[in-house]
């Protein structure tokens, strides 16, 4: 009704000036919404890893509407395109691309949230939790998830450390696991493995680049993720 009466307005005024003040009215809000998702990232150079860590850390533990539980995935992805580059390992290996958030394992065919392949097949593969503690049942979904795959190495880390009274069974489930499957079962932390993969790279500048290339494309993280970002980034002075 009000858009009826706002244009009904315009048509009628024979005022020019007031008309053309009304249209720019109109149209700013919309160019500034259209123009929400482009923004150019801030990518900070030769920082520590100490740096990068406290930013990410940052970065992750802001306030968002929705999706905070991406930027973990985001970021392991970006750690793991360096990785595949600089670490000889992984050089033979295949990153399959990053899905979708809600995109079940069973209908893309993907093991884990970060799948990384040989030949063809999954040889390693890692599922991300957010603000969730690693817990004896999420370890005992993850090997049934991977016991007729052929991963060798399935990480499950978290922003958070593993349920303490869970510990041993954990420990349990995946000795016995690797006796009976051969694939070992790694629970850790999300920025435990983001420190220990940063100091075997030859520089942090490719984390940083690949991190911001990331976020600036993924259809998951939208102008609140980009803004914190840059907000964060001003801090190291």
């Amino acid at each position: 009704p009000l858009l009826v009466k706002v244009a009904n307005l315009i048509q009628e005024s024979e005022n020019v000036d007031r008309v053309k003040e009304i249209v720019v009215y109109i149209l700013v809000p919309m160019i500034e919404e259209r123009n929400k998702g482009k923004i150019a990232l801030s990518k900070p150079k030769n920082l520590s890893i100490d740096n990068v860590m406290s930013l990410i850390h940052m970065h992750f533990s802001q306030k968002y509407t929705k999706n905070a539980p991406r930027l973990p995935q985001v970021a392991i992805y970006a750690i793991y395109q360096c990785l595949m580059a600089d670490v000889e390992r992984y050089s033979s290996f295949e990153l399959k691309p990053l899905e979708k958030m809600k995109t079940a394992n069973r209908k893309s065919g993907s093991v884990g949230d970060i799948d990384l392949c040989l030949d063809g097949r999954p040889i390693e593969a890692v599922e991300i939790k957010f603000e969730i503690p690693p817990s004896a049942a999420i370890v005992s979904e993850a090997i049934q998830k991977v016991k007729s795959e052929s991963v060798q190495r399935y990480f499950i880390l978290s922003t958070k450390p593993p349920i303490e009274d869970d510990l041993e069974t954990i420990q349990k489930l995946k000795e016995n696991f690797l006796k009976s499957n051969g694939c070992e079962i790694i629970v850790n932390g999300v920025y435990d493995t983001l420190k220990y993969y940063l100091r075997l790279l030859k520089t942090t500048n490719d984390f940083i680049n690949n991190y911001t290339d990331l976020i600036s494309i993924d259809e998951d993280l939208n102008y609140e993720h980009k803004v914190a970002w840059n907000a964060i980034c001003e801090t190291l002075g």
